[in-house]
């Protein structure tokens, strides 16, 4: 049974990947969860209580000690590199939360690092993992348009538009591939709208602030459009969490073309528009 850390408390994927863990998860030990959170220290007791999380840690190597596996969970996502890195080195896997990367370097960086260690490392949005996205990603063969809304702000004050566009543009890596062959995006205040072309394929991704679900549809070639429907999409943190757990039993990255790709695509979205 894996031992699992968590660096990082003002998030609350915290407590919603805490309380799966505790809840059991198979491959892991539903006793661990030691925290340590350098970004938000006041938060460590509520935390720990609402996560049913072990204990808290009073630096990394005391967390790394007490773990077999990490999950960065700062919302901070310069920060993830640095991290991931120190983790890494010491022969830990690791779940980057997103977003994976703010760079397309700092993303190569922490993959070069996974692959010279020999660990296996995954990460960005979880929504990636429900059973809907694979449903679209099916459908997009036969697509001509296919539009991703969910909340993302260009404002948000957890660093702009990467914080929540990030599950927009994994959400394209997952659904459509790694291969498009033009960007186009235009923001309106904090309402963003990117349009990746692929060669046989249009995604649009529109990211809203005041978006509440996560909305797919699917404009099928000379057909209507057909919305897919995504109910209680908080499922996503428990196949999040499983995921991650048939990751360090296989011991193999998970999908890594996808989050560089998505870093790619989030870099080139906000430079474009900024």
């Amino acid at each position: 049974m894996k031992r699992i850390g968590f660096i990082g408390a003002q998030s609350m994927h915290t407590v919603y990947f805490g309380a799966v863990l505790a809840a059991g998860v198979p491959g892991l030990d539903s006793t661990s969860g030691h925290l340590w959170a350098p970004d938000t220290p006041q938060l460590v007791l509520p935390r720990l209580a609402a996560g049913e999380l072990a204990d808290s840690c009073t630096d990394v190597d005391q967390l790394l000690e007490l773990s077999d596996a990490v999950m960065i969970l700062l919302r901070d996502g310069t920060s993830h590199r640095a991290l991931a890195e120190r983790c890494l080195n010491r022969g830990k896997a690791v779940f980057v939360d997103k977003p994976f990367a703010c760079t397309v370097r700092d993303a190569e960086a922490i993959l070069a690092c996974a692959e010279k260690n020999g660990m296996p490392v995954m990460g960005g949005s979880t929504l990636c993992w429900l059973p809907e996205i694979e449903q679209v990603a099916a459908q997009s063969l036969e697509a001509e348009e296919i539009t991703i809304r969910f909340a993302a702000d260009w404002d948000s004050p957890y660093g702009g538009w990467y914080y929540y566009g990030s599950h927009l543009t994994d959400l394209c890596a997952a659904i459509a591939g790694c291969d498009p062959i033009r960007l186009e995006a235009k923001r309106d205040g904090r309402t963003v709208e990117a349009l990746v072309h692929y060669p046989k394929l249009l995604i649009r991704l529109c990211g809203d602030p005041e978006q509440k679900d996560l909305v797919l549809s699917v404009r099928e070639k000379g057909g209507g459009v057909a919305e897919i429907p995504v109910p209680d999409y908080e499922r996503c943190y428990r196949l999040g969490m499983e995921r991650f757990s048939r990751m360090l039993r296989e011991g193999k990255s998970v999908h890594p073309e996808r989050l560089l790709f998505s870093s790619r695509l989030l870099e080139e979205i906000i430079k474009t528009l900024s």
